[in-house]
């Protein structure tokens, strides 16, 4: 069995979808007619029938940054392994283990897309203002000055940074 070439058919669908006739797409994607003319009467009959055209793009391959931040992740994480398996035997290792599972699960959970960072920047990235007052600026629901309001206490009460807790949740993970 031949694999399909799922890119080839990714960019003749789109092609399609615009409108393009056979002989165009052939002609803009150097791909033989045949094969683009085989691939249209695939996606007309779908259409026809009310089916709908999948086509699974395979993901990108990260750029080199990103994998190269990754195997830095992947080098410092198998030394503190073995760091920890040295200085506090083997039996430490399940603990940190379950630490790092953790801490990747809570990224998943705050990680901030490009989008929404964006977006924020774009609503509160002034930096005349506080955060805060930004908000406050932006927003005319009670709910939201009453969260404000309940913010602004907590602070009060709580003076530590969030360094200072980051530091305590990270030394807590350490064993310190």
């Amino acid at each position: 069995m031949i694999d399909e070439n799922i890119e080839r058919n990714a960019v003749i669908y789109n092609l399609w979808e615009k409108g393009l006739t056979v002989a165009e797409i052939a002609q803009e994607t150097f791909i033989p007619r045949s094969t683009v003319g085989y691939y249209v009467r695939k996606f007309n009959k779908k259409a026809r029938r009310g089916e709908p055209i999948i086509i699974h793009i395979p993901p990108k391959k990260p750029d080199s940054k990103t994998l190269a931040t990754n195997a830095m992740i992947k080098i410092l994480a198998t030394q503190r392994i073995v760091e920890t398996a040295r200085n506090e035997g083997l039996e430490a290792i399940p603990k940190f283990l379950g630490a790092f599972k953790g801490l990747k699960e809570l990224e998943k959970i705050l990680y901030i897309t490009k989008d929404e960072s964006e977006a924020f920047l774009a609503l509160f990235g002034k930096k005349d203002k506080p955060f805060i007052q930004q908000v406050e600026e932006k927003t005319e629901s009670s709910d939201i000055g009453k969260f404000l309001d309940n913010l602004r206490e907590r602070e009060k009460r709580n003076s530590k940074t969030m360094d200072e807790k980051f530091g305590r949740f990270i030394s807590n993970l350490k064993g310190d």
